[in-house]
């Protein structure tokens, strides 16, 4: 479990920059996406037929973003095996 802790911590440190620049547009992707999504089901194309497999998968995706971006600092905290737990996120 150490071990684990110490690669989340580590992945979550050296992606804090990366994550915090790509989550808008990945946000904008995923509310694209469920445009798209809906704009499917109202076409009479046979697209119609997958419109609710592409509206799901870009809520997931936008909801997964979001959990991610609440609980971030609480999983760097909990990975953080140091017993003062010194790290500070904050982001403005």
């Amino acid at each position: 479990m150490s071990i684990f802790k110490q690669g989340l911590l580590s992945l979550f440190i050296n992606f804090k920059s990366f994550f915090y620049l790509s989550y808008p547009l990945l946000q904008a992707l995923s509310i694209l996406g469920l445009t798209v999504g809906i704009l499917m089901t109202i076409s009479p194309s046979l697209a119609q037929n997958y419109s609710e497999e592409v509206m799901v998968l870009f809520c997931t995706l936008s909801l997964y973003l979001f959990v991610l971006k609440h609980y971030y600092t609480h999983v760097i905290a909990w990975a953080d095996q140091r017993t003062n737990n010194v790290i500070t996120v904050s982001f403005k």
